[in-house]
């Protein structure tokens, strides 16, 4: 091809058509230009199928990520809701005293509502590869990916808050029911006189229930919020991007 171009070339000069030859060079020119521009148009074509394969594998890593925290979420919720209903009833004076001496099970889950709470652990390394993507090309940025990213930024952020005080004032509550009951176990064995007594009579040990039992609800809603929330942002970049 390059040859039958200079020997066009070579042919108007000789017979000094030196019009038609400078046509011809401006034409050879802007067809060269012309590839150029294709060549680039394809480059930055398969960038941008790049760049939207390796966003579309991060998004699948992080749909991935909050499935098994949400499994985890959930898990930690329903075990919270059921605690909170029986630490609810002592704050609120409705336990029977009969029936937690003489129902084994009915003491128990009296109990047992004030022995702890799940630690849940949030799965981020789908989102800090995101992070990162997008640091290194911010063009990239959408509305949905910035929601994403405040969710776990700004919501998450707060849930380690919530975390953080809920577990202070569970010692606290621990703190007061070891030396009040002797032992701080999960059998309570030898310990149920004293901690049915606790839970019916003892003032101090409700003023500090009081505060396990507010802070876990709040845990409690802050985690069911960011589920619902990611459930939602996570359903709408599957369908903007079809993974």
């Amino acid at each position: 091809m390059i040859k039958f171009f200079r020997h066009i070339r070579r042919s108007l000069i000789q017979e000094n058509k030196m019009g038609k030859y400078f046509k011809y060079a401006i034409g050879e020119i802007l067809l060269v230009v012309i590839g150029i521009l294709i060549a680039l148009q394809i480059n930055n074509w398969n960038e941008s199928q790049k760049e939207s394969e390796e966003l579309r594998n991060i998004f699948i890593r992080i749909e991935q990520d909050f499935k098994n925290s949400a499994v985890e979420i959930n898990d930690g919720i329903e075990e919270m809701k059921l605690a909170s209903i029986y630490t609810n009833a002592i704050l609120l004076n409705q336990v029977s005293e009969d029936t937690l001496y003489l129902d084994e099970m009915y003491f128990r889950k009296h109990a047992f509502s004030f022995t702890g709470f799940p630690d849940i652990k949030i799965n981020e390394t789908g989102i800090e590869l995101l992070k990162n993507k997008i640091q290194n090309n911010y063009d990239l940025n959408t509305v949905e990916i910035e929601r994403l990213l405040n969710l776990y930024t700004e919501l998450l952020y707060e849930i380690h808050i919530d975390h953080s005080d809920l577990y202070y004032h569970y010692n606290e509550l621990k703190s007061y029911i070891v030396p009040t009951t002797v032992r701080y176990n999960y059998k309570f064995k030898g310990q149920k006189n004293k901690i049915i007594t606790m839970m019916l009579n003892d003032e101090q040990f409700k003023s500090y229930l009081y505060e396990f039992h507010n802070l876990r609800s709040i845990y409690l809603t802050k985690l069911q919020e960011f589920q619902e929330d990611g459930e939602e942002i996570i359903a709408k970049i599957k369908m903007t991007y079809n993974f």
